[in-house]
């Protein structure tokens, strides 16, 4: 992947436009990512990838969402959205 940080950027701003109008999006740095992660055991961790980029490598308990399949946004707001989610 050659822009990994615009992905997920575009990500990160796809799945808040999902939240009812409930814009609390923030772009973190590695380190704050990590921390937030860790003191938020509970939360969702998306990764945005396709399955073979996923299947290479990823995250514990992290759920593969493929942002480009057609059927994206019916996966994504399966989710509660007032859950936190790190993507």
């Amino acid at each position: 992947m050659r822009y990994p940080f615009l992905f997920l950027l575009i990500a990160a701003l796809l799945f808040s436009a999902c939240s009812n109008g409930q814009n609390t999006s923030q772009v973190l740095a590695p380190k704050e990512f990590a921390a937030k992660m860790s003191a938020t055991p509970d939360a969702y961790i998306i990764d945005v990838r396709t399955p073979e980029e996923f299947s290479g490598d990823h995250l514990p308990k992290a759920l593969n969402i493929n942002w480009n399949s057609p059927d994206f946004t019916e996966n994504i707001s399966a989710y509660d959205k007032n859950k936190t989610a790190f993507v």
